[in-house]
């Protein structure tokens, strides 16, 4: 089994790492993920420029948990005709913060295919499929 050296005298199995990342609360293990994933990009792509790493972060990232857990429970209401014009005007509210949030994802993307001086359908195809944000 792979061990991951924490200290000069600790060594640490991945599993214990992951069992120990699983008892962390969802914001933190966001946070966490966020960390690891920079990690990673820089590791497979260390010839991206920061700003194209700092980029594709951007582009990967999804909706916060909570938002969209909040959004699933006001969409659920709607579908059984049980939500209050409150919560039906904080889902609207909701749509439009998306709207924007996916507005500066196009952003990115524009931006990050004239770093990278190609069309914006040839970069989406080699994103395959971005990560869902609802």
């Amino acid at each position: 089994m792979t061990t991951i050296q924490i200290r000069p005298d600790t060594q640490v199995g991945v599993d214990e790492i992951v069992n120990g990342v699983a008892s962390l609360d969802t914001p933190d293990l966001e946070i966490f993920l966020q960390r690891i994933s920079q990690l990673l990009a820089t590791r497979k792509a260390p010839h991206f420029s920061s700003e194209e790493a700092e980029l594709l972060i951007k582009i990967n990232a999804g909706y916060p948990t909570e938002l969209k857990q909040k959004y699933r429970d006001l969409l659920a209401k709607k579908a059984h005709l049980s939500i209050s014009p409150a919560e039906n005007k904080e889902l609207e509210e909701m749509t439009d913060e998306f709207e924007v949030l996916d507005g500066k994802r196009l952003e990115y993307l524009m931006e990050l295919a004239q770093i990278r001086r190609q069309p914006l359908d040839i970069l989406l195809k080699s994103f395959g499929e971005l990560p869902k944000y609802g």
